[in-house]
């Protein structure tokens, strides 16, 4: 049975290169350069995981989360952020952050982050 994942990232190079990544592992890919075109993939088909950055245009990673929660949609997720998750994040994002199984800073190893998402799909 084929296990789908969703990347949202605004970053070319990353999306390109966990593509390449997870089709290596066997992995059917889909990509969404920003949270509004991530949300309507999700709406139109079934993930097995949500990889998601937190900055993107159009709609951001935790409006995403929101959103999903607000639409009772049950997809896990891994959250990649640049950002430095610290105390200048409000207690509403917090919250939102909380939705997803895992959470990432970038840089990232590919290894801990191909152990993450063989252990959510599995």
């Amino acid at each position: 049975m084929k296990k789908w994942i969703l990347i949202a990232d605004d970053d070319s190079v990353i999306c390109n290169g966990l593509s390449d990544a997870l089709r290596d592992e066997g992995f059917e890919v889909v990509t969404a350069e920003n949270g509004e075109d991530a949300v309507n993939l999700i709406e139109a088909q079934n993930f097995n995981l949500l990889i998601l950055d937190l900055k993107m245009p159009r709609m951001n990673g935790f409006e995403v989360l929101q959103k999903m929660k607000n639409d009772n949609v049950m997809v896990k997720s891994i959250v990649l952020t640049g950002n430095l998750l610290d105390s200048s994040l409000s207690d509403e994002n917090r919250k939102t952050l909380d939705l997803a199984a895992h959470v990432m800073t970038k840089p990232f190893e590919m290894e801990e982050l191909l152990e993450s998402i063989r252990e959510y799909i599995s």
